[in-house]
């Protein structure tokens, strides 16, 4: 009975335990092992297959346990990836408004600025239409006369921190580009050119919108649509027009 001998303490606490014996913290290692050879259900094989059993489960609770915590070391890994590049960002949105402030073009510094953040609420997912968003977004961008360049880094700030997270994990080059990004959220959120065609023909004004602004609106629906479609020339957007009246 070597073997009893060469076993961890805890694993003979266990097989004790199994074996209905009382065990207690105060007892050592040859205690343990005295009280299950004195036990009426000792039997040798049986307790030596017990101790290869409690070894098994002993490795593979520590694998799920190393498991468990690389995982919880790569996702902190990725969080603090995720937060760095959030960080670099929202420096990026903070510098170009500080140029913008400060007038890195004499023609916008020349006129009074608005604060976009004050005119629009931040976009919601569960309430509002993504397109219709950056439609109005553009038109009070335009209003306010940021020059386009700078559109991305006033849009970050009135997007979720979801859809901040999409924009971090492109490019710098294309998160210095509104069209590009402007795409990205729309394929985010599968605005397909067959859908900008069904907002296109069944939009309706909004009671508290004017005309002008449901002009605009239709417009837009009606130019992602052709752009959806690669449409270049009068003869290509003439086919496109002549197949939705067939």
């Amino acid at each position: 009975m070597a073997f009893l001998y060469k076993a961890k303490k805890t694993y003979l606490r266990a097989i004790a335990v199994e074996l209905g014996i009382e065990v207690t913290e105060k007892m050592i290692k040859p205690q343990i092992i005295k009280a299950i050879t004195a036990s009426e259900h000792f039997e040798e094989q049986l307790v030596s297959n017990m101790l290869e059993e409690e070894e098994i489960k002993s490795k593979e609770a520590l694998e799920i346990e190393e498991k468990r915590r690389n995982e919880a070391i790569e996702d902190r890994r990725r969080r603090e990836q995720m937060e760095f590049e959030l960080q670099k960002l929202r420096l990026e949105n903070e510098r170009c408004r500080s140029e913008s402030d400060r007038g890195v073009t004499a023609e916008f510094s020349a006129k009074p600025k608005i604060d976009l953040h004050t005119i629009l609420q931040k976009f919601d997912p569960r309430s509002n239409d993504i397109s219709l968003y950056l439609i109005l977004f553009e038109r009070q961008a335009k209003r306010a006369e940021i020059p386009k360049k700078y559109w991305v880094s006033y849009l970050i700030g009135l997007l979720p921190s979801e859809m901040s997270q999409i924009i971090a994990r492109e490019d710098e080059e294309v998160t210095e580009d509104y069209e590009k990004i402007k795409a990205l959220l729309l394929k985010r959120y599968k605005l397909t050119p067959e859908r900008f065609r069904q907002l296109f023909v069944n939009h309706n004004k909004a009671p508290e919108n004017t005309w002008t602004d449901f002009a605009y609106e239709v417009k837009n629906y009606f130019q992602e649509w052709i752009r959806g479609l690669n449409v270049k020339t009068f003869e290509e957007l003439s086919n496109v027009i002549i197949t939705e009246q067939i």
